[in-house]
């Protein structure tokens, strides 16, 4: 269903309009079951028409310490190569 909405989004924002949706789901949870979604926090790398269905490649937004900062941070262009991420 999620994908389905972000699906349509895409296909009418066209590249030119950024278009944001918060869709609120409300889940009954017994002592049976547990909840099956999983809620992350990213970007939308890519969504590409596949067959039937469409391909959607998320980046999630994680934060990162230490080396794997510094080194993200280089890939990003944040920071120079041999520089390191400020400590908070």
């Amino acid at each position: 269903m999620a994908l389905a909405v972000v699906a349509s989004m895409a296909l009418a924002a066209c590249g030119t309009k950024t278009v944001t949706e918060t869709v609120t789901k409300t889940v009954t949870v017994t002592a049976q079951s547990a909840p099956r979604e999983i809620s992350l926090y990213g970007h939308i790398k890519s969504l590409t028409n596949k067959g039937a269905g469409f391909e959607l490649r998320f980046d999630p937004a994680e934060w990162l310490g230490g080396e794997t900062a510094n080194r993200a941070a280089i890939e990003d262009g944040v920071i120079p190569p041999g520089d390191v991420v400020p400590r908070e």
